[in-house]
């Protein structure tokens, strides 16, 4: 019997390859995220700022990026994922003494009921079953405790011309590079939902508490270069498991920064010397155990 389009998706993450292209590449996320997550569940919460929560999962946690982020505001962090080769990074990375790592299959958390204040997902969701991804949110929530889900997605990029930040150029939208990128490297749909604002995974909830945010636009600091942005998208599964069995004779990603040169005007240009501002979007969404 052939994999399901998902499961295929899912595999392509799992190797070491792209756990050691996670720990290498993919850069966490900015303190706005934290700051209006836990904002938003002191509020649920009724809790002050002083206190600490409890305890959250981080579902999906690859090599920790979308972990640590929650260190100094609970007791108690479990990132999980199903992938062993991304939960070794993560260990193999770990610095703070409350955050854990778990090996984790299915939708089965590993939490009794009514038991976690927060439960988090950051750039994961799009592999997931959604409904068998609620339900057991709904299980292990407290009364009042949220789900937040959420992906980053490069947003704009702009040349920076004579090394001067502040000289007049254009912004140019990203989406349509990621759209073509994937396309060349037979890259999942699911993909696609991730960098299109989880508008597929939002509707599939079903708990009417719901929320969307799509206003977390921020200057991405660790792409620079075009250098950069190649090395980011390295990350992508499907990319190095076409690189790796088909050895196709144009790198996908230097058809990609062709495309970036020609549109800058810079073609001939050494990659390194593309110097970029990026901005990247967070796409958010959270709901609320009634309680």
């Amino acid at each position: 019997m052939s994999e399901s389009p998902k499961i295929k998706l899912i595999r392509s993450y799992e190797g070491k390859n792209v756990a050691d292209a996670y720990a290498k590449y993919r850069p966490s996320y900015p303190k706005a995220v934290t700051d209006r997550i836990i904002g938003y569940l002191r509020n649920k919460m009724g809790m002050d700022a002083q206190t600490k929560f409890e305890s959250m999962p981080d579902v999906g946690c690859g090599c920790g990026q979308s972990t640590y982020i929650f260190a100094d505001y609970f007791k108690s962090i479990v990132g999980i994922d199903i992938s062993e080769a991304q939960i070794e990074q993560a260990r193999k990375l770990n610095q703070y003494e409350n955050i854990s790592y778990q090996l984790v299959h299915g939708y089965v958390f590993p939490f009794g009921d009514n038991s976690i204040d927060l439960i988090a997902s950051g750039t994961a969701a799009h592999f997931f079953d959604i409904p068998k991804f609620e339900k057991e949110c709904e299980r292990v929530l407290k009364p009042n405790g949220v789900c937040v889900v959420f992906s980053r997605a490069i947003y704009s990029i702009k040349p920076i011309l004579n090394d001067d930040e502040n000289a007049p150029a254009p912004s140019y939208p990203f989406y349509n590079f990621y759209k073509e990128f994937f396309v060349d490297i037979n890259g999942d749909e699911g993909n696609i939902v991730a960098i299109d604002g989880n508008k597929v995974l939002f509707n599939k909830i079903q708990n009417d508490s719901k929320e969307c945010f799509k206003d977390l636009i921020y200057r991405d600091e660790n792409v620079n270069t075009l250098v950069d942005l190649k090395n980011f998208m390295t990350t992508m599964g499907e990319y190095l498991i076409l690189m790796e069995t088909q050895k196709p004779d144009i790198d996908p990603l230097t058809v990609m920064a062709k495309k970036v040169k020609k549109l800058f005007n810079m073609e001939g240009v050494p990659d390194e010397n593309v110097k970029l501002i990026t901005e990247s979007i967070i796409y958010m969404f959270v709901f609320t155990k009634r309680g």
